[in-house]
């Protein structure tokens, strides 16, 4: 079974191919993915602190369709960033779907929910 680039697991829907790095206009990530209300507000405040002091962050992850860029990891980060008024952010971006991002979120759950049986 493949290794997913989204996720890092081996699994059916696995995101395969190359992700490329590049900086994202904030406004063009979609958010459907989790909303911003589950976020912890204390790793917002480091994430925030971190981009003050001008430290290196790792790169959100997107997926992207084409038409969308689907925010799928980095959530915290981009809330820091979108405090600090930033126009881009780093990101890290898979060749994808939110359908495929979805499956690879089940996929995360079900490996989970196996682990946690044995």
């Amino acid at each position: 079974m493949p290794r997913c680039l989204l996720c890092g697991l081996e699994h059916p829907h696995a995101m395969e191919g190359e992700s490329q790095i590049a900086a994202l206009p904030i406004k063009s990530i979609h958010l459907r993915f989790q909303g911003e209300e589950c976020l912890d507000q204390d790793t917002v405040e480091k994430y925030v602190e971190a981009l003050r002091q001008g430290e290196e962050i790792l790169p959100v992850r997107v997926c992207y369709d084409g038409e969308c860029y689907w925010l799928a990891d980095g959530f915290h980060r981009l809330r820091a960033a979108r405090t600090l008024r930033r126009r881009k952010i780093k990101a890290e971006i898979v060749q994808g779907t939110y359908a495929d991002m979805e499956a690879c979120w089940r996929a995360v759950i079900q490996a989970i929910n196996d682990d946690l049986l044995k």
